[in-house]
């Protein structure tokens, strides 16, 4: 947040901000895509980082917007940009957006996450979530289960559940289309998540504003 990007190898740290060429020295979300090619989002524009170096000319023309939230491939492959003006998907060497009028719940994305059945789910700031599966947009809201609160992260476990962090709603339950919200009420550590990391052991760990918690996904499921 403000200080570019740095990869630690071997004990040592190499940096890249503006001066190397980076759009902007805010990253918000990295990742490594099956070609090699480590794709940067910025609060200024994507980049693209091949080997040590800084490739514009990979980045493809069309996103509707610099202000970027997030960077991944779906289950097939194709990369994909959530941003403060939709999401967009790369077609061959440019960027195609859906926005509100493809039936995103807004286009003011916060986080996006692909899951194994090829789905890429995505948060709307201030509430709702969206599945973009087989081109068509599906959009969730509180008629589903959903609080009215800005997701920041999702989690899918190997049940094919997703755990959802909200800003201030809570941490999310959803399966088949239906949601359940977990908050303080029901024994949360905190009502902010920001992360949800699964250890492999039954149990999530949450990131929050009062700290780090985890919690017993079988205690969940039984509530």
């Amino acid at each position: 947040f403000g200080a570019g990007l740095a990869l630690l190898r071997k004990g040592t740290v190499r940096s890249w901000s503006r001066t190397e060429g980076l759009p902007d020295d805010t990253v918000v979300s990295i990742h490594e895509g099956r070609d090699g090619v480590v794709w940067v989002a910025t609060k200024n524009g994507l980049a693209a980082l091949k080997g040590s170096a800084l490739r514009p000319d990979l980045v493809p023309p069309g996103l509707p917007s610099g202000d970027l939230y997030a960077v991944g491939e779906d289950a097939g492959g194709t990369l994909w940009v959530a941003s403060n003006a939709g999401l967009s998907r790369r077609e061959g060497n440019r960027f195609v957006t859906l926005d509100a009028s493809d039936g995103l719940p807004s286009p003011r994305l916060r986080m996006m996450a692909a899951t194994r059945d090829g789905s890429v789910w995505v948060g709307a700031a201030g509430g709702g979530l969206a599945r973009v599966r087989d081109g068509k947009v599906t959009a969730f809201g509180p008629a589903e289960g959903l609080p009215q609160a800005t997701f920041y992260a999702l989690h899918e476990d190997e049940d094919g559940t997703l755990w959802g962090g909200t800003l201030g709603g809570g941490l999310v339950r959803g399966r088949n289309g239906r949601f359940r919200t977990f908050t303080t009420r029901d024994g949360l550590f905190d009502d902010t998540v920001y992360e949800v990391v699964d250890d492999g052991l039954g149990s999530l760990w949450l990131t929050s504003n009062r700290g780090i918690s985890a919690v017993s996904r079988a205690d969940l499921e039984a509530l």
